[in-house]
């Protein structure tokens, strides 16, 4: 049974055991799944450009016809060189081609699924976190740890240093997706050329925009339970020609941040030390009160979720692009109804 966890991945990924043929790599942030399931696939086969060492399968295919899946990965591969079949799941299940491949491993394919957010009993997941030659990898957006390692690492490529406003302003500013955490670190990086160290300033100047404050504003309003107020300023960034992946980064960062430091008012924490902590202390005081307004409103369990639900519908977007002005403004609508006391409020 290989069901592994977020915080477990990279370094799963990075030594996947040589019994494991059938990889499910899913999960909302679809820039982590990217990254991981090319991880694997590049640790498959010498070359993952090479027609002959990798093929490439629709989700929706391969449940049209599971037989030429299973034919893919039976085929033995030329001068006996390893092969990958690399599956981006689509709208429709395709368990029972993946089941069997399970049950008899082909020696020498390796199957990498590309999926998005799962609940824990779809039946893809569950065949795959279940048996012993596959796994279901989670892919889940990066924590603040997570975020502070990725920055490390990249500062450091760059033979730079970070102050350490600097780094907690980026982390702050970072997470919900992988590929675009790093590419905003690239950019930051690029920006401080010839620098011998990156500063706040600089983070403040290349990494957050004026659409990111005005996000900021509306997910303020809905976790306030202002919806009106909330879905008026998204339109009004939308309409400018938002950034999709912006909107989505700031509405998890604030969910998750929210979850967090409620468990540690939850656990005794005293409000003071958990703004601290997680760097609150430090924001300008009109969104540091409006952050203890929610933190007074909501706790862990109602923030989870909603949570589990915007993860639901950030996934749609993803997969219908035209949906995306519709799923956004309903996840900001969502969140503000959620809001305790905002339901029998509206029916007054």
């Amino acid at each position: 049974m290989v069901a592994v966890k977020n915080h477990e991945a990279d370094r799963f990924v990075s030594q996947p055991p040589d019994s494991v043929s059938v990889f499910l790599v899913f999960g909302s942030d679809a820039g982590l799944v990217s990254e991981r399931s090319g991880k694997l696939l590049d640790q498959a086969v010498a070359d993952r450009h090479d027609p002959f060492q990798m093929v490439a399968m629709a989700g929706d295919d391969v449940a049209d016809d599971p037989g030429k899946l299973i034919d893919e990965a039976r085929t033995i591969g030329l001068f006996e060189a390893r092969r990958a079949i690399h599956i981006t799941a689509g709208r429709k299940s395709f368990v029972e081609p993946i089941k069997a491949l399970i049950s008899e491993p082909p020696g020498d394919c390796t199957i990498v699924i590309s999926a998005g957010a799962m609940r824990g009993d779809a039946p893809l997941r569950s065949a795959c976190a279940r048996a012993k030659a596959a796994a279901a990898i989670e892919c889940y957006p990066d924590q603040d740890r997570d975020i502070g390692r990725l920055i490390d690492d990249e500062v450091r490529h760059a033979d730079l240093a970070i102050t350490s406003q600097g780094r907690a302003a980026l982390v702050a500013a970072l997470g919900a997706d992988r590929l675009t955490t790093r590419a905003e670190i690239s950019k930051l990086v690029l920006y401080t050329h010839g620098q011998k160290e990156i500063t706040e300033d600089d983070v403040y100047a290349i990494v957050t925009d004026a659409a990111g404050h005005a996000y900021d504003d509306a997910v303020d309003a809905a976790f306030l339970g202002k919806r009106s107020e909330a879905t008026e300023t998204y339109a009004d960034v939308a309409a400018g020609g938002g950034n999709l992946n912006l909107f989505c980064n700031v509405v998890l960062r604030r969910c998750l941040l929210l979850h967090r430091m409620l468990l540690e008012l939850e656990a005794g924490q005293s409000r003071d030390s958990v703004l601290q902590k997680y760097g609150q202390s430090k924001i300008p005081p009109v969104r540091k009160t409006m952050l203890i307004a929610q933190l007074n409103s909501w706790n862990s369990r109602q923030i989870k979720a909603v949570i589990e639900r915007i993860e639901e519908m950030f996934f749609r977007i993803r997969a219908d692009a035209a949906m995306a002005p519709v799923v956004a403004a309903r996840v900001l609508w969502l969140i503000a109804t959620s809001m305790p006391g905002q339901r029998s409020r509206s029916g007054s």
